[in-house]
């Protein structure tokens, strides 16, 4: 999760009070459930479980509503559907923004209300896998980073390297106590 900023001008944007309110909290996690660019691999569960624990909201009606109302541009890298939040830009202005690392594995379509059954596959496919396990990494990570007191970065190859074979490789996780 990414520290953002909310633009006062985004409570009186017209296309933003057409939205449910509920939508518009969903938005505003979005915002920090994505990397530097406005781009996150689609996993409403993880997103769930990320911005919503324990508390029974309304995600799945939420995120619709969002991608019928033209929030979202969709791709899709062998398997894994990518999302990125149209005008990220307007509303976020990143100080020293990282560059994504799923941006170069998808093409996006223009229209964002289509069935998204076609994507582009592009670069190497052995790199297009290592998009699904870009946000469990991170999360991996942070938690080494707070078990062992160290300042592992998620986005080094040194750091994420193994972790990618490992997950590639079918290894499941257990919850941490």
């Amino acid at each position: 999760m990414r520290r953002r900023m909310i633009d006062p001008a985004f409570w009186t944007d017209a296309k933003i009070t057409a939205i449910s309110f509920e939508s518009r909290l969903l938005y505003i996690g979005l915002w920090q459930y994505a990397d530097d660019e406005g781009l996150f691999v689609e996993d409403l569960k993880n997103i769930k479980m990320v911005l919503f624990p324990d508390q029974k909201f309304p995600l799945e009606k939420s995120y619709q509503e969002l991608s019928m109302a033209g929030f979202f541009r969709f791709g899709s890298a062998e398997g894994a559907r990518v999302v990125e939040i149209r005008h990220f830009g307007d509303w976020q202005s990143v100080n020293r923004p990282t560059p994504s690392k799923l941006r170069d594995f998808v093409t996006f379509t223009d229209d964002s209300l289509n069935t998204h059954e076609d994507s582009v596959k592009t670069h190497s496919q052995v790199k297009l896998r290592e998009v699904k396990y870009v946000s469990v990494i991170e999360k991996l990570v942070h938690r080494i980073n707070e078990l062992s007191g160290k300042a592992y970065c998620a986005d080094s190859k040194a750091s994420s390297k193994y972790l990618h074979a490992r997950l590639a490789a079918g290894c499941h996780l257990k919850p941490i106590a």
